[in-house]
This record gives C-alpha cells, structure tokens and sequence, in this order.
C-alpha cells in the first residue's frame, strides 16, 4: 500500500499546481494523507466502521510515508521520483525541503518528522481498535439474532 500512496500524493501536485509555490509543494502531502481522511470520514459518516478502519491504516501509511519523507529534507538521502540525483536537483524536486525552507523551519526538520511520525501512530492504533471494535459489534449482533431464531423456534414447536 505504501507504492499507492504516491498516486494521490503525485495528483495532489497536479491539482494545486496554481496555488503557488508553498501550497504546491505541500499538494502531495495534502492529497496523500487527505484522500484517505476524507474516504475515512465518509465510510465512518455511513457507518462502514469496516471500510474506515480499512481507510485509517491507509491514512496511517500514508502519514509514515511523510514522517520519513519530511525527516529528508535536511539530509536530501532519499531517491526521488524523476531521478534527481545531485544535491541541487533534490533540492528543486524535494517537496519537505521547499516546504520548510519556505518557511525557514528547515532547523524544525526532527521535530516535524517525529510529529508525523506519532500521528501515524495514533492513526494506525486507531485504525485496529475500530476494526476489532467492528468485528465484535458484528459477531455480537450475530450472536443476538441467531438467539432471537432459537427462540422463535422453541416458541413454534
């Protein structure tokens, strides 16, 4: 799931690409972790407690995918898609990089690396307690009507 991550985090690109340079840069970020929220609220909102928990750890993917990208932008280690290979071209093309440097928090590097990092954590806990928590909801609904139809059957007989 984490190679799927970059469909989403490459449209948020495409789809932000008028909305400067900032904003740009942090379309990826926005549409890798946003179209997984957003599907989790949706399923959630519908009360597909399964489909959710599903889209969670998603989300909680997606977000370790930024916690380790971001924690890059100092060192600029990380291949990137395109082939950048000097120190300049990562610079051009690494979006946590241009992110913080716009915001001249590039100093800030551990710390929001290590931000993303526990949210993703908390996400994907999350994620397996609504799961766990969908499961036994079903198995004692089950439970119920298969206790309903074993007393409407001693009433018949």
């Amino acid at each position: 799931i984490s190679s799927f991550c970059i469909i989403p985090h490459e449209g948020g690109h495409f789809f932000t690409m008028w909305a400067g340079d900032l904003f740009h840069a942090f379309g990826g970020t926005l549409f890798e972790v946003g179209v997984p929220a957003g599907l989790t609220l949706w399923f959630l909102l519908r009360n597909g407690k399964r489909l959710g928990a599903l889209t969670l750890g998603w989300m909680s993917v997606a977000l370790f995918n930024v916690a380790k990208y971001s924690g890059d932008a100092q060192k600029l280690e990380l291949d990137l898609i395109g082939g950048a290979s000097s120190i300049e071209e990562k610079m051009i093309g690494h979006d946590w990089y241009n992110i913080l440097n716009m915001l001249n928090l590039l100093d800030a590097t551990p710390l929001v690396s290590d931000l993303f990092w526990s949210i993703a954590f908390v996400a994907g806990v999350s994620a397996i307690v609504l799961s766990a928590g969908a499961i036994y909801s079903d198995h004692i609904t089950k439970t119920t009507l298969d206790q309903k139809r074993d007393c409407s059957r001693l009433s018949s007989a």
